[in-house]
């Protein structure tokens, strides 16, 4: 079972971000001409360069995050202990145990159909890092419509 990378930034909102930022920085930058003729425009070419740089660190951070988990993790039940969300972004919390201890995690999401199927008390499988248990993932959030509808009957 791998994740899918679209599913990774549609449903988690600081890949989405950083994402959309990186568009948004070079539409910027390439529409300047159009409102500031003839003016230089070649000063803000480092910042842009810069907020690049920065967003793909964080997008790949978050992407090889959710891969690595999908790889090493252990996977875990959990449950859903609660959903905010707050215009097109929110908060998801769950909790899990790891031998004889008990965590409660909560990961950034993006509005979507998905997580908004995610209630208080939903039982889920959580993937948790070995190396760190605190470090946890809802793994269904991140996997292809029809791996997690298979999972869920049982026919993966």
């Amino acid at each position: 079972m791998k994740p899918s990378t679209p599913v990774i930034l549609w449903n988690d909102w600081p890949a989405l971000a950083s994402w959309i930022g990186l568009l948004m920085s070079w539409a910027l930058y390439a529409g300047l001409p159009l409102f500031k003729r003839g003016q230089d425009h070649a000063p803000f070419f480092p910042f842009v360069v810069a907020a690049t740089l920065v967003l793909l660190a964080l997008l790949a951070w978050r992407i090889g995050r959710v891969h690595v988990l999908f790889a090493r993790g252990k996977e875990v039940p959990g449950e859903i202990t609660g959903l905010w969300l707050d215009r097109d972004r929110g908060r998801l919390e769950f909790c899990y145990r790891v031998g004889e201890t008990a965590y409660h995690c909560w990961a950034p999401v993006h509005k979507t159909a998905r997580v908004l199927a995610l209630e208080e008390g939903l039982a889920v499988r959580v993937l948790v890092d070995p190396a760190n248990p605190r470090h946890a993932i809802v793994r269904d959030l991140y996997l292809q419509a029809e791996v997690t509808a298979a999972s869920r009957t049982g026919s993966q």
